[in-house]
């Protein structure tokens, strides 16, 4: 509207402007043709016209009404001159510049709203003054020719101002249309801007999102593989830790195996003892029986003395014999109870035992042989039992204290045994915890395998999504420039 208002201000310049022109033009002419005079008739209603079309432009009113009275003035100006003057080419000139003035505002209305007073006016001036419009011809025939001319150049110019004010209409559509779209692209660029703007503040975000992420995620893959190489210590230690238990089981099942066998050994040991026991009481009785004959052996008395210190002298050596069995005794204890750490102590100390064992057994039958020479010569000295009766009691004396050196004996060996089978027992029970023990690395190990497998795997898509997030930073990258790009293209335009 305020594009169409500006073009009838514009029109209403050119009208004022053509007025001035036809008004100048005419009283040139009158002048050069009819000299002063002709130019002074003339100068006055062309003055009058002139002015009046100036008020017309400066005085406020609305702008057809305006335009039209562009048109008006000139015509009624005219048709009073046609009135009361005489006739003249200038005016008609005039009334036809009129009608141009009509098409300068592509307005039909104005067309045949000027059409219709023209014809009018014109009819009434040639039927009141027709010398005057007509000059001396003023026949119908050549009155209407001229009304009909005038008529059909009203309808072109009709024809034309209607074709014109569509084109002009469209053409004001179409720019009002083109202005609309160019008010929404404007729009949408600036949304664009606004969009790009805030896409690019969101891409900056998101890329500096994308490298602390993608810097968490290299500390991530580094924490991994340390991860995964702690991991595979683990398990190769949990599977070292299960080859030393294998092997310290296997010591520990060799070494109660040699603590059955001591046990084994000091059994017959035992038997051993027992036997000795046994014989020593068959020596007592013999001692009983000697000194139940000892009466008889007056004969050969000094023989069984020599025989009785034989006898004194073997027992001072069965004397220490106990003394250093009972040591060995006390050591196999010592060694019972350190047998869950030192298992070996037990075949030395029961290899002492055996020699000890054998030496007794020795010095028994030595004893036994000279119980037997002297049980003989008791025989051959029965008569001489008054004189042997008191070396009878010593040897009964020393018999019994053999019999209490071997109950004594008996004593230590049965609490050596008990001693080395608690610790058997101690030791069994070191087996079966040493086997928990490996069970149980065993399956730490299967874990710890298992858990490296785990590690190698997530390392793996760690890596991936690593891969994955460079990728991601080198798209956000591109639709960054972009971004930029389109921010350029945006402000260019």
């Amino acid at each position: 509207m305020q594009n169409n208002t500006y073009n009838i201000k514009r029109v209403h310049k050119v009208s004022l402007l053509i007025t001035f022109s036809v008004c100048f033009l005419l009283g040139t002419q009158s002048f050069v043709i009819g000299g002063l005079s002709r130019f002074m008739e003339f100068i006055i209603p062309a003055s009058v016209i002139f002015l009046s079309a100036l008020a017309n432009y400066f005085i406020p009113s609305k702008d057809n009404v305006k335009g039209y009275l562009f048109c008006l003035i000139p015509l009624m100006v005219s048709i009073v001159l046609f009135y009361f003057n005489e006739f003249s080419q200038l005016k008609h000139y005039m009334v036809f510049s009129t009608v141009a003035l009509c098409s300068l505002y592509f307005k039909k209305e104005f067309i045949v709203v000027h059409g219709i007073i023209l014809n009018i006016l014109l009819i009434s001036v040639y039927i009141l003054r027709p010398n005057n419009l007509m000059g001396s011809d003023t026949s119908l025939t050549s009155f209407v020719p001229i009304v009909v001319l005038l008529n059909i150049i009203l309808a072109i110019l009709y024809f034309l101002t209607k074709w014109g004010s569509e084109l002009i209409y469209e053409s004001n559509q179409r720019e009002l249309n083109a202005k609309e779209l160019l008010d929404k692209l404007q729009e949408t660029f600036s949304n664009v801007e606004s969009s790009a703007s805030i896409l690019e503040n969101s891409i900056t975000k998101l890329n500096g999102n994308i490298i602390t992420i993608e810097e968490e995620s290299k500390n991530v893959t580094k924490s991994m593989h340390e991860m995964a190489k702690s991991i595979q210590e683990e398990a190769s230690s949990a599977y070292n830790i299960n080859e030393s238990m294998v092997n310290s089981l296997e010591i520990v099942n060799e070494t109660l195996d040699i603590s059955k066998g001591v046990i084994d050994k000091t059994d017959e040991m035992n038997k051993a003892f027992s036997e000795g026991w046994s014989k020593i009481e068959q020596m007592d009785n013999q001692m009983n029986i000697i000194g139940s004959s000892i009466t008889t052996a007056n004969v050969t008395v000094s023989e069984l003395q020599t025989s009785m210190k034989t006898v004194n002298s073997l027992l001072e050596e069965i004397t220490q014999i106990a003394e250093q069995t009972n040591l060995l005794a006390l050591n196999a204890a010592i060694e019972s109870a350190r047998a869950g750490e030192h298992g070996k102590g037990f075949a030395v100390v029961a290899d002492e035992v055996r020699k000890l064992a054998e030496q007794s057994s020795k010095i028994v039958s030595n004893i036994s042989n000279v119980t037997t020479a002297l049980f003989n010569k008791s025989q051959e000295a029965a008569e001489k039992v008054n004189n042997g009766e008191t070396a009878t009691n010593k040897g009964q004396e020393l018999v019994k204290n053999i019999s209490s050196y071997f109950m004594y004996l008996k004593k230590s060996f049965e609490d050596t045994i008990t001693d080395i089978s608690k610790g058997m027992n101690k030791i069994e029970s070191v087996t079966d915890i040493f086997k928990d023990t490996q069970n149980q690395i065993q399956n730490m190990a299967s874990i710890a395998e298992e858990n490296a497998a785990s590690t190698e795997e997530v390392l793996a898509t760690t890596e991936n999504e690593h891969k994955e997030l460079q990728e991601i930073s080198s798209s956000v990258n591109v639709i960054h420039d972009l971004s930029q790009q389109l921010i350029t293209m945006v402000n260019k335009n």
